[in-house]
This record gives C-alpha cells, sequence and structure tokens, in this order.
C-alpha cells in the first residue's frame, strides 16, 4: 500500500495537532485549554489542500526559524513559551520542519 505525500501529511497534522494538545491539557486551566482547542481544533478539521496552502503562506517563511512559528502560535492562543519543555518544543519543531518539507516535495 502506498501512502501518498497528503495522507502523510494528514497523519502528521493529527499526530501534531493530538501531541500540541496532549502537552497543553496537563497545564492550562480548563478556560485556557477550551480556547486553544478551538483555534488548534481549525487545524485539525481543514482539508489537505488547505493546510498546504497554510504551511505555504504561513508556516514556511519560518523554515530558518521553526521554533519562532512555535512560539508566535502559542503566543496568539496566550501560553508561554515556559509552558512546554525542552524536549516538547523540540518534537513541535521537528513537525514543522516536516510540514514544510512535505509542501516544498
Amino acid at each position: 500500500m502506498s501512502v501518498t505525500n497528503n495522507d502523510f501529511l494528514r497523519e502528521k497534522l493529527t499526530n501534531f495537532v493530538n501531541f500540541l494538545t496532549a502537552c497543553l491539557h496537563k497545564r492550562l486551566n480548563n478556560v485556557r485549554f477550551a480556547e486553544f482547542k478551538n483555534k488548534i481544533d481549525e487545524l485539525r478539521t481543514c482539508d489537505t489542500a488547505h493546510f498546504i496552502m497554510y504551511v505555504t503562506t504561513d508556516v514556511a517563511p519560518y523554515k530558518s526559524n521553526p521554533k519562532a512559528y512555535i512560539n508566535k502560535l502559542l503566543l496568539q492562543s496566550q501560553i508561554e513559551n515556559a509552558e512546554l519543555s525542552a524536549e516538547e518544543m523540540d518534537k513541535l519543531v521537528r513537525y514543522v520542519q516536516c510540514f514544510i518539507e512535505c509542501v516544498e516535495q
């Protein structure tokens, strides 16, 4: 069975959203988490074509500094960078790099 780039990207997006949600669920109070989850669910439910466009326009400019994109995402949700461990941040950066590489192929 062959996995297409779209299928791979969809799977990685789902994993990214699940990982980010799990990381922050244990750190945010219920109100802050609900607000964050509403924002991140927009990514979870968007179709692959829309996500590719999003990565191309909003994420790819951070190719040389993907951590800055994560920080921007957290800031937009009023979440402090310090609420994530270094290992969690590194994993999120790897997801961002993966998304950029997928859309540049």
